[in-house]
């Protein structure tokens, strides 16, 4: 999974593959579920979306984890974003309401950023319906100011790059770019002054391999 961050993801899947034989007779087992979850992670950044979706939906039957609400939001998510990609946008929208309910029920505010970031994608890309109240022009904005808002409440959290790239983009295509030039000044801002702590996060990777 390491590896996976840093981008060297064949790498990475040679591993997470070798560890799930190495477990084939433990597939009801935490570490064999959280293999698969891993790859399903893994298969949406190589692009891979059937084998992305079939590893969320495999890690989420396990029944070990029926009741942790965090390892089924990122299964939730994760099936999404693979439906998204898929172009089955009717099942991805039913999908990412339920993880997006489950995040605000227990609590979950780093999940629901990430799910409303989804939100944002499927009305931007599959032109949905918009949200019932919504109260900004562009539905995209809408669900995107509302993960900022999330970001905002959590002390001391960084606000992510590609969620500031985002709304910089949003409000480009809506025709605010003033607005558009400001978010991107607060994401070239996050991305240098992540330089160091990804440079750190390279060196432990090493010594950890």
């Amino acid at each position: 999974n390491v590896m996976h961050l840093l981008g060297r993801h064949e790498g990475a899947k040679a591993l997470l593959i070798e560890a799930l034989q190495a477990m084939s007779g433990q597939n009801l087992s935490y570490r064999y579920a959280l293999t698969l979850q891993y790859l399903g992670e893994l298969s949406l950044s190589m692009g891979e979306h059937c084998e992305a979706l079939d590893y969320f939906c495999r890690a989420k039957e396990n029944k070990s984890l029926l009741w942790e609400a965090a390892f089924v939001l990122i299964c939730w998510r994760g099936e999404a974003n693979a439906l998204s990609r898929l172009g089955r946008f009717d099942d991805a929208n039913a999908r990412v309401a339920e993880a997006l309910a489950l995040a605000k029920q227990v609590g979950n505010t780093i999940e629901e950023i990430k799910i409303l970031q989804i939100c944002a994608q499927l009305v931007e890309k599959h032109a949905l319906p918009p949200p019932s109240g919504m109260t900004y022009v562009d539905a995209t904005l809408y669900y995107l100011h509302q993960a900022l808002a999330v970001a905002a409440s959590i002390d001391g959290y960084l606000l992510p790059i590609d969620l500031l790239d985002e709304v910089a983009s949003a409000y480009a295509s809506s025709g605010n770019f003033e607005k558009a030039y400001s978010y991107g000044l607060l994401a070239a801002t996050a991305r240098d002054n992540g330089k160091a702590e990804s440079a750190r996060d390279r060196a432990i990777a090493m010594q950890a391999r």
